[in-house]
């Protein structure tokens, strides 16, 4: 007589080393899923988020003497360096941008737009 749980484990078995050797002989299995939107979407996150990380850093290490030191001018000095750390930070997201995805970014929008306005 069989014991039919010992048979059916080394059914299991079997069919989980026939799956393992599949995957060993086919290693397109395992990259299958990764396209190559997948890929750009990744690379650009993590791009975005070093830039993030060092430009917000950077102002928050130039603005923290704003709050302790009281001289107005040493004040305005710092604002005018952390303006130009934000734009910077802006201009290399703006890179970081047109790296990944070339330069076919378009609006999509009926609605005209004058530049000389402001809009909220």
């Amino acid at each position: 007589m069989i014991n039919l749980k010992l048979y059916f484990k080394s059914l299991v078995l079997m069919k989980s080393i026939q799956t393992f050797s599949t995957l060993e002989t086919k290693p397109s299995l395992y990259y299958q899923s990764i396209s190559k939107s997948n890929l750009v979407g990744l690379i650009t996150f993590l791009l975005i988020l070093v830039e993030l990380i060092i430009g917000f850093g950077t102002l928050a290490i130039i603005n923290i003497p704003r709050a302790v030191i009281p001289l107005k001018s040493f004040k305005l000095f710092l604002a005018k360096i952390s303006n130009k750390i934000g734009d910077l930070t802006v201009y290399g997201l703006k890179l970081i941008m047109l790296l990944m995805h070339g330069n076919n970014i378009q609006v999509i929008n009926s609605e005209k737009y004058d530049m000389n306005k402001w809009y909220m």
